[in-house]
């Protein structure tokens, strides 16, 4: 489920410059934790650090080994968003665009956990029995998928949409 306000799609478009890369990374990282309860320190001191190199390397006061360093912070922030994905949600460079990065829907994995019978696959969600508890994908008849957590009750099951992709 949700951990934090979240939509698929783009973050940051059209540049691989390590700097550019890590301030935009931290921005939106600390926007999408805002309204995490607990949210680790060690979280916190990420989107800092990232703020602070990215700002060092604009002002040109970093050196090779410090571009170096760079890179292993824009690893760490990008494996701390992942961490953050919803289910079947994967952050990185867009499949067709290496200079697109964002939050991207995994359907070969959701496929994968589909075949494995880990999730249920629907047209609809009236389809799924009113017990049945877990993730629920529904693909309508224009290909469009929204997955769904499903929790079971005999007389008023519940759905929470997680995300959806046209």
């Amino acid at each position: 489920m949700n951990r934090f306000p979240f939509r698929l799609g783009s973050i940051s478009t059209g540049t691989l410059n390590t700097g550019e890369l890590l301030d935009t990374f931290a921005y939106a990282f600390d926007h999408q934790l805002r309204d995490v309860p607990n949210v680790a320190g060690s979280q916190r001191r990420l989107i800092r650090e990232c703020k602070a190199y990215s700002a060092l390397i604009d002002a040109g006061h970093v050196n090779d080994d410090g571009l170096e360093y760079a890179s292993v912070l824009l690893a760490d922030i990008m494996e701390a968003m992942q961490g953050f994905a919803p289910a079947f949600v994967r952050f990185g460079a867009h499949d067709g665009d290496g200079a697109d990065f964002g939050y991207w829907p995994d359907i070969e994995s959701l496929d994968d956990a589909v075949q494995a019978g880990d999730v249920l696959k629907v047209s609809d969600l009236c389809e799924v029995p009113h017990l049945y508890t877990g993730e629920v994908m529904v693909v309508n008849d224009h290909g469009n998928v929204t997955l769904y957590a499903h929790t079971g009750d005999e007389n008023n099951p519940h759905a929470t949409e997680m995300w959806s992709c046209v």
